[in-house]
């Protein structure tokens, strides 16, 4: 349940504040939050960081599809996993499906104002993603709460993999040798 409720919480902060950009910020204006670290700057974005496969939404459509996909069948395979392994992939799991809302259904047009959503003149699966932090004390593409929490997240899951995961397999395996040892040991001790 806990992973339901971070997803969504994720998905959820990620289209509120695209929403509250897109309502009142104009395209490409830039708003500073903190002088030389942070600003909001409203941008859209056809495809990937630094501009790479710009106008190329179908590849990230159809990996986005998979990676939630992947995910969901890891989360509920795994469901009595460590929180630890969970919390990662909810953090992405919210981050694709956040930038997933956008390229299906966020177009230019919609955005601007001139179609509304499923109305004359909208195309679906033809949308953009919003982007609006911008670090400004590195070169770096702006970008948004889904593309924060996929970072995190995947932070995250290595930490796991590396650190916690290996501790865990060798507290499972000495337990079980433990317990066998003793079983043997009740079993020398019943002759």
């Amino acid at each position: 349940m806990a992973v339901v409720i971070i997803t969504m919480l994720v998905v959820i902060a990620d289209q509120l504040t695209k929403f509250i950009v897109n309502s009142n910020m104009a395209f490409q204006q830039s708003v500073t939050v903190i002088p030389g670290i942070l600003d909001f700057t409203y941008i859209r974005n056809d495809g990937a960081a630094w501009g790479m496969l710009d106008d190329k939404r179908w590849v990230f459509l159809i990996l986005s599809t998979v990676a939630i996909a992947v995910i969901v069948f890891i989360l509920a395979k795994y469901r009595e996993s460590h929180f630890m392994m969970k919390l990662p992939l909810a953090l992405i799991l919210g981050g694709g499906i956040g930038n997933m809302i956008d390229r299906i259904l966020y177009t230019e047009e919609l955005l601007d104002g001139s179609v509304k959503l499923f109305g004359e003149g909208y195309r679906l699966f033809d949308g953009v993603v919003v982007d609006f932090i911008e670090a400004t004390f590195i070169d770096f593409p702006v970008f948004n709460i889904a593309d924060c929490a996929v970072t995190v997240g995947t932070i995250l899951l290595f930490i796991y993999i590396i650190f916690i995961d290996s501790k865990l397999e060798k507290a499972k395996k000495l337990a079980a040798e433990k317990e066998k040892a003793d079983s043997a040991d009740g079993d020398a001790n019943e002759q």
